[in-house]
This record gives C-alpha cells, sequence and structure tokens, in this order.
C-alpha cells in the first residue's frame, strides 16, 4: 500500500468548545491530507457547540462526517473515565460503519488541538516506514511556537494515530489513563509507540489543560505501579526538577489510593506490565 493512498479516520471528542471550533475546523481544511472520515462525539455542550456542530454539513476536505450526540448523566468535564468512554463510543460507532474495513489508521484529535497542515502526511509517513511502528504523534507547541514542557518520548493522546491492525490487536479499555494503557497494550503485543518529533500540533500550555499532580499519582497507582515506582517518581520531580509541590501531590495521591486499597485496573497484562515497569525501562525492553 502507498502511504499516499491510506485513508484515517479522526475521532474529536467535543464538550463546550465554542471558542475553539471555528479554529479546529480551519486546520483540518487547511491540512494537505483528506480525511476520510471525522467522528465527532458531542457530550452534553451548553455554549453552543451543539448547535455549530449541526450546522456542519459538508466540512472542507473531510469525505465522511459524522455527528454523535452522546447524553451523560454525568454532565462534568472529566478527563478519566468519561474521556475514555467518549472515545470508546466513537470506536465502536466508527466500527459499525460500512467503511470500516476501507480503513489503514485511526486517530484522536481534541478539537483545542490544531495540526499543521503537513501533520497527518508526516505521520503516517511515519508510520508506514516502519512496519512494528504501532501508535505515534507529533509534539504539542504553544500558539507562540513554543514546545510544550513535557517528555517529548512521549506519543500524546489528543493528536495520536495508530495503525489500524494495532488498535484492533490491543483493543482499547475504558479506564483512567487511557493514553499510557494503550501504549502499554502495544508494547505488550509487540508494537512500538514512538513520537514523530518533526511533525507539530499547535494548543493551549499543558498547565491549562492537565489535572493536578494528585490526579497523576492516583493513575500511577490504578495502572499498577508500585510504591517504589512512586517514591522515586516523586524524588524526580523534588531533587532532579526541583518542584516540590508536584512531587509531594503526586506521592499524595498514590498513597491515599494505596491506603484505602481502591481498585486497580482489572487487566492482568496491564497490571503486570506496570509492575515492572522500572525493570522494563532499565532494559530497555520497550
Amino acid at each position: 500500500m502507498n502511504e499516499n493512498d491510506s485513508k484515517f479516520t479522526l475521532i474529536t471528542p467535543v464538550h463546550n468548545e465554542i471558542k475553539n471550533l471555528p479554529n479546529f475546523f480551519k486546520a483540518l481544511e487547511n491540512l494537505s491530507s483528506k480525511i476520510f472520515s471525522l467522528i465527532i462525539v458531542e457530550n452534553n455542550s451548553t455554549d453552543g457547540s451543539k448547535d455549530f456542530l449541526k450546522a456542519i454539513k459538508t466540512p472542507k476536505n473531510i469525505t465522511n462526517y459524522h455527528l454523535i450526540e452522546h447524553d451523560f448523566e454525568d454532565k462534568s468535564y472529566d478527563l478519566e473515565f468519561k474521556y475514555a468512554k467518549i472515545i470508546d463510543i466513537g470506536l465502536k460507532q466508527l466500527k459499525s460503519f460500512s467503511y470500516y474495513n476501507e480503513i489503514d489508521y485511526v486517530g484522536i484529535l481534541d478539537s483545542d488541538v490544531f495540526p499543521e497542515k503537513t501533520y497527518y502526511t508526516k505521520l503516517i509517513n511515519f508510520l508506514h516506514s516502519d512496519s512494528s511502528l504501532g501508535i505515534t504523534s507529533g509534539l504539542i507547541y504553544t500558539h507562540e511556537n513554543k514546545l510544550h514542557i513535557s517528555n517529548q518520548n512521549w506519543v500524546r493522546g489528543g493528536c495520536r494515530i495508530w495503525k489500524k491492525e494495532c488498535l484492533e490487536e490491543t483493543g482499547f479499555i475504558v479506564a483512567p489513563s487511557p493514553d499510557a494503557i494503550t501504549v502499554a497494550l502495544a508494547h505488550i503485543k509487540g508494537w512500538k509507540a514512538i513520537t514523530c518529533k518533526n511533525a507539530k500540533v499547535y494548543s493551549r500550555e499543558v498547565g491549562d489543560r492537565m489535572l493536578n499532580y494528585k490526579t497523576f499519582g492516583s493513575r500511577a497507582y490504578y495502572r499498577g505501579n508500585t510504591l517504589f515506582f512512586a517514591l522515586l517518581k516523586a524524588i524526580h520531580f523534588i531533587f532532579i526538577k526541583g518542584k516540590l509541590k508536584i512531587g509531594i501531590d503526586f506521592l499524595m495521591g498514590y498513597m491515599i489510593d494505596f491506603f484505602k486499597r481502591r481498585p486497580k485496573i482489572t487487566n492482568s497484562e496491564v497490571k503486570k506490565y506496570y509492575k515492572n515497569y522500572i525493570l522494563n525501562k532499565l532494559i530497555r525492553k520497550y
């Protein structure tokens, strides 16, 4: 298959994004790659986003446009189970379409993330260059063209893309920390997850969107990371990065769930992956 003939689908969660939607669609229209299908999962917007999306009939540069309206009993903004559930709704809807077998790649693109013109051309070429590469994303920059302060080797969740066969093999688990869990599933099945560092998207500062670090500690506990991992992570934040509050918050989030013996992920493969996370990093298994 020639990468120029590839077809990809994007799944976009939307909740009260009326300020971003015009620029979001403008960015999609300007892409050098044709989007085979865009699935928007709109959930409980009250700011006009729903009406804006309904008014769109045939977006430029998009062959198949689908708007799914999903009503959650919980109306809050949630980047945990709810976000993962929204993505899962989009994935299940995609599989129901008659054209599903034509799709080569499946991506997530948040509505406050704006890709550069050649973003998907670069990602698809990158995936095409390595048969074992299953997931990739570019790097996130601010609107002032400043690289977000985060791990440049970590595949971002809100602008990532899978080879469809990777996604089909690994599946998608509805759980907190879906970005990390999908990478773990890919590694477990023998796929690589690597960033394409010359591909850019633009968005707000990471701190404007991220949850507090108690939540990150709680996520680590849920995934199955050990107490030793949590301690090392906190020490890294405090003594290496000089971020005392972040280190304390991360450890507190982990320890609260640890002492309360809160539930962990039930998938035994993922739990084992994160239990051995430090060892696997040391031996560079993944």
